[in-house]
């Protein structure tokens, strides 16, 4: 059981097409309002960077050491942002760029969707990273339905299990299930960060690690879902984007 103060936040969030710099600049309002509430982790869903048309987004890719990340380098928490990353090697990915005050790193997407493989290669995850004593595994979507990943996770020591995701209606109830029951069988609390707008239905949510749902949103309006954990009881709560 995780013994300290533990807030964690879901950014549901809609993307502006593959605008970089605006959305890079509504990422950091939702990031000054996570500072607001204490956070110490915010994940955003997949390819919140960019938006969810492959073709662009391959189009978009980035490297870490982007001029245009830099108004994300300065928060003094941890955020996990969906990013297309074009690697040295050439090869593209689906990934997770985590800003943390030592510096960058990449979580990039292990089990990519055959719709996805025309434009983005699949990559070799991540390992755990520590929040505030806390071991948490990144998943990327289609990673949180495979068991083995989670399972990966939890024998990496991980005690929190954070999805970011693109999940439409006819996805949804697949994809809550898969996180409840990864966070029951590993005794490891998830959270799933949605994104809203277009085809995407929001409804982000936040597990215990009995696989009850702590707090999750109404519906696919922006907001930030925290769930935060102090003296081993978690308690949740939505927080709108105005």
């Amino acid at each position: 059981m995780i013994q300290k103060p533990f807030i964690i936040a879901a950014a549901q969030v809609s993307s502006n097409g593959c605008i970089l710099a605006e959305n890079v600049t509504h990422h950091v309002r939702v990031a000054e309002l996570a500072a607001e509430n204490n956070v110490g982790l915010l994940v955003f869903p997949e390819l919140s960077l960019t938006g969810y048309d492959l073709r662009l987004a391959r189009a978009s890719a980035l490297t870490v050491d982007s001029p245009l990340l830099d108004p994300l380098r300065r928060f003094p928490f941890t955020l996990a942002v969906g990013a297309p990353v074009r690697h040295p090697s050439g090869a593209h990915h689906i990934a997770a760029i985590v800003f943390r005050p030592a510096g960058v790193s990449v979580h990039s997407k292990v089990n990519v969707h055959e719709t996805e493989l025309p434009y983005f290669d699949a990559g070799a995850g991540g390992d755990p990273i520590d929040v505030n004593g806390v071991r948490v595994a990144l998943a990327i979507c289609r990673d949180a339905r495979q068991p083995q990943h989670a399972a990966q996770a939890a024998a990496m020591g991980a005690r929190v299990y954070a999805a970011g995701v693109m999940v439409d209606q006819a996805d949804y109830a697949a994809k809550i299930v898969a996180l409840a029951e990864s966070a029951r069988r590993h005794r490891m609390a998830a959270l799933m960060a949605n994104a809203c707008g277009g085809v995407a239905v929001g409804k982000s949510a936040f597990w215990d690690e009995d696989g009850q749902t702590v707090v999750a949103a109404d519906d696919d309006a922006e907001c930030l879902v925290i769930a935060s954990q102090v003296e081993g009881r978690w308690q949740g709560k939505v927080v709108p984007l105005t």
